[in-house]
């Protein structure tokens, strides 16, 4: 079937070791295709298209609202905040706020920290009873908000048990011309058992939309103090993804904020939870170069390195850590481990939930598709593999319900690189700052 007048699709091959595959869509496409409604959640639904985009973009979207942040006066690791702690909470606020300038609230970052030619401050702050910080320099201009991956208790340029220490992309946007871009990394603390972002503030479980609600209040509070008349943009990784596009989808006034958004890897396991982590089959997949191409099998992709993306999870290692930590976030023990549906997990999904799918500005989304075993490669080589994990099947299906609510998405697949190489590799780090000053324009 071929696309209608009204529809606009770019495929572009783009030469070199990644083989990428851009796909852009603006208008909406054949709405059958892109299926449009709620399916019933279900643990039984396996037809991928009666519960793809889920929610159609309309006036009557109710967004969340973003609650205050307090920037806090720096008095050392130990002494910034006041932590209270739970068995199964713990939560924070500012031993003494800042009362003026940010920067005479803000500590020195020693040198070794540093990934362009000024010096940086970290600011401390609390947001809905979680703390972070913010790792920025006191320079003007367009503003880039930087989200890591996992529950954001790293600055990306650190590294993490699962990403390697890079800073070239800091580095790259500060020093890129004309614009030199003003770079803002968020760094949440450890929090409860390392939840950082995650952590609950009360016996209750703190699900995802609460969770993402921490980072759209600070998104809209470095716009409103820090970013000034210039753009506003994030870039985010895995976790950081979810917490950044998150809360532009989920929250009232995000989506005014930014002027372009980047996510890598991510988000995962947001579309439908229950599908990523096997509790709801579904028979149906999306292209991994093309997720506007619905599929059953690799053949239907092209060519042997294209394979079909489902959005469950593998049975590896990492993924069961992961399905872990979804079940420690939502109170839900041995469900997502044991592949089980849960309706909590349904009230935490992008399908599900009231989404403003049609935003206002440009999004980059870049999947790391790894590699097919058919091309006699070792997918080990190439950190996790965003397609084998479920990650490339749910941003598939958040793209198709982005691009038939009309958003400007492009989408761009890593051949042979692994999860976050966009953010983290240096011979990709040019390209991600390209998208970026192009977004920005």
């Amino acid at each position: 079937m071929g696309l209608p007048k009204s529809s606009e699709l770019i495929l572009m091959k783009k030469p070199g070791r990644s083989g990428w595959f851009v796909v852009r869509a603006r208008e909406p496409l054949v709405a059958v295709l892109l299926a449009l409604g709620c399916g019933s959640g279900a643990a039984s639904d396996g037809d991928a298209s009666a519960r793809d985009t889920a929610q159609a973009d309309a006036p009557e979207v109710q967004l969340l609202p973003t609650t205050p942040v307090s920037p806090c006066q720096w008095r050392g690791q130990q002494d910034t905040w006041i932590a209270e702690q739970g068995m199964t909470w713990m939560r924070y606020s500012c031993r003494e706020a800042c009362a003026g300038a940010w920067t005479t609230c803000a500590a020195p970052v020693s040198a070794r920290d540093q990934h362009a030619q000024e010096p940086k401050l970290e600011l401390p702050f609390v947001s809905d009873d979680m703390a972070g910080r913010l790792r920025l320099s006191d320079r003007s201009g367009p503003t880039i908000t930087i989200h890591s991956g996992g529950p954001g208790t790293y600055y990306l340029a650190e590294g993490s048990v699962l990403t390697v220490p890079s800073g070239a992309l800091i580095s790259a946007l500060e020093s890129h011309a004309p614009q030199f871009f003003r770079v803002i990394e968020v760094k949440w603390e450890g929090g409860l058992f390392g939840q950082g972002v995650n952590t609950p503030k009360s016996e209750q479980p703190l699900d995802t939309r609460a969770s993402v609600g921490r980072s759209a209040s600070l998104i809209r509070w470095i716009k409103a103090n820090l970013a000034g008349g210039e753009g506003l943009a994030t870039v985010g990784c895995s976790g950081g993804s979810v917490q950044s596009l998150g809360a532009t989808l989920w929250y009232e006034g995000v989506d005014q904020d930014l002027a372009y958004q980047l996510v890598s890897s991510g988000p995962p396991a947001s579309w439908d939870v229950n599908t990523w982590c096997g509790g709801t089959p579904v028979t149906e997949g999306v292209c991994e170069n093309d997720p506007t191409t619905s599929c059953t099998a690799n053949a239907a992709c092209g060519d042997a390195k294209n394979r079909c993306a489902f959005e469950v999870a593998s049975d590896s290692n990492i993924a069961h850590t992961l399905r872990l930590l979804v079940d420690l976030q939502h109170g839900t023990p041995n469900t997502c481990v044991g592949k089980q549906y849960s309706t909590l997990f349904q009230a935490d999904s992008f399908a599900f939930t009231p989404s403003r799918f049609r935003v206002g500005h440009r999004v980059d989304m870049v999947v790391a598709e790894g590699c097919n075993l058919a091309e006699g490669c070792n997918p080990a080589q190439h950190s996790i593999d965003d397609t084998q994990e479920g990650i490339t099947g749910q941003m598939g299906r958040l793209f198709r319900a982005m691009t038939a609510a009309g958003a400007d998405v492009v989408w761009t697949d890593l051949h042979n690189y692994g999860h976050c190489d966009a953010v983290l590799q240096p011979e990709l780090v040019p390209d991600t700052v390209a998208k970026v000053a192009a977004g920005m324009r």
